[in-house]
Parts: C-alpha cells; sequence; structure tokens
C-alpha cells in the first residue's frame, strides 16, 4: 500500500499544479496499487492495470466489493491510456482533464483505498 499511497499524494501535487491529465494518471495507478496489494495479501498475483481485472480475480477468491466500488474503479481504468496518449481521447490528454474530472477521480480513489486498506491484516 505505500506504493499506492505515494501514487496517491503525487495526484494531490499534481492537482495542485493543474497537471490534471497527470493526476489522473496517478490516481489509476494509486487504485491499481492497492488492488494489486489486496491481492498479494490473498497469494495471488494478476499481470494486468485493470482495476475491473484485479476486482473479478479477487471476487474469485471470495472477496466481495461495495456497491458502487467497479463504476469507481471503471472510471479509474480510462485513465491508464487517455491521461497520456492523445489517441485516446481525439487530443491531447492536457486538453480533456479538468478539476472536477479530476476531483471526481479523487473521491473514486478514495473509496477503492480506503475498501482496501480496511480488508489488509
Amino acid at each position: 500500500m505505500t506504493t499506492a499511497q505515494t501514487d496517491r499524494r503525487t495526484a494531490e501535487v499534481l492537482m495542485a499544479s493543474a497537471i490534471y491529465n497527470n493526476a489522473a494518471f496517478h490516481l489509476q495507478q494509486a487504485a491499481e496499487k492497492a488492488m494489486k496489494a489486496l491481492l498479494r495479501e490473498h497469494g495471488e498475483r494478476e499481470p494486468t492495470h485493470s482495476g475491473l481485472q484485479l476486482m473479478s480475480a479477487l471476487e474469485r477468491l471470495g472477496e466481495a466489493f461495495p456497491e458502487g466500488f467497479a463504476g469507481d474503479l471503471r472510471r479509474l481504468d480510462r485513465c491508464f491510456i487517455d491521461t497520456r496518449y492523445p489517441n485516446g481521447v481525439g487530443g491531447p490528454p492536457e486538453e480533456f482533464y479538468d478539476r472536477e474530472m479530476v476531483e471526481e477521480l479523487f473521491a473514486c480513489c478514495r473509496r477503492v483505498m480506503a475498501y482496501v486498506t480496511s480488508r489488509l491484516s
């Protein structure tokens, strides 16, 4: 979880500097790394960057996620490519992401990290 927390703090710094696309990317990374920490808690690994795929792997191991969790992961998953590549959103990612969008992604990331933290021993 330490690496996930570092990514979340990095997103805070980028948000304060109005570098919204990179903040969004680090929020996706924080959620992904949190989910991977939970998977490792179960003694498993999954070679993916998708929070949704990690969620599915964890469900097969008996994890039960709260309502809306998949939606949070879906929003964050989009940020893995779209925040970095112009062909992901049809133009420069810097022009696509804004403060309001990233604030919503922060909320998604907080919920993911809170759930994972509650499940780690």
